[in-house]
């Protein structure tokens, strides 16, 4: 994995959701918010929206190889509990300026959402939320028409002048 990647990777799971303002205002219009799936979702729409784009399956993958090394190397960075405070160092975290930029990754020119559209259209999966709409015109016989014809200019009757 490339250093640039992997740095947005270590911000995303150092970043302070819990008091970060503008998150947690978005967060109560979200239904269903506490579904951890849900959470997650939304920590890496608004990251990738706010800070840097992030990849939701590349980011698993990292963490989950993270995970694995993190379980021998016990006190290295944390990253099993994304967006958590683990060490309680909150004060140190509120600032983004430390937080890579989304123009400084190299080969990142579009947001994460689009870049996982394009893998689902690439692989042929169905991109939920769109409705499939046949290629076919109404194959029914038209209905006879109902709707008496409006008269003609020369048909109305003209008042004498």
């Amino acid at each position: 994995m490339s250093t640039g990647k992997d740095s947005v990777f270590k911000a995303f799971a150092a970043f302070d959701f819990d008091n970060d303002a503008a998150f947690q205002t978005g967060l109560q219009t979200i239904p269903n918010n506490s579904d951890p799936r849900v959470l997650e979702q939304a920590k890496i729409f608004y990251f990738s929206k706010t800070v840097a784009p992030l990849n939701a399956s590349e980011y698993a993958e990292w963490k989950a190889a993270h995970s694995a090394s993190d379980n021998n190397n016990v006190g290295t960075e944390p990253t099993e509990n994304v967006g958590e405070n683990v060490g309680g160092d909150a004060g140190d975290q509120g600032s983004q300026s430390h937080l890579p930029s989304a123009a400084g990754i190299p080969g990142a020119p579009y947001s994460a959402s689009f870049v996982e559209i394009v893998d689902m259209i690439v692989q042929g999966k169905e991109i939920p939320g769109i409705r499939d709409i046949p290629d076919l015109i109404n194959d029914q016989t038209p209905s006879a028409s109902t709707a008496k014809a409006p008269p003609k200019p020369w048909e109305t009757q003209q008042e004498p002048q």
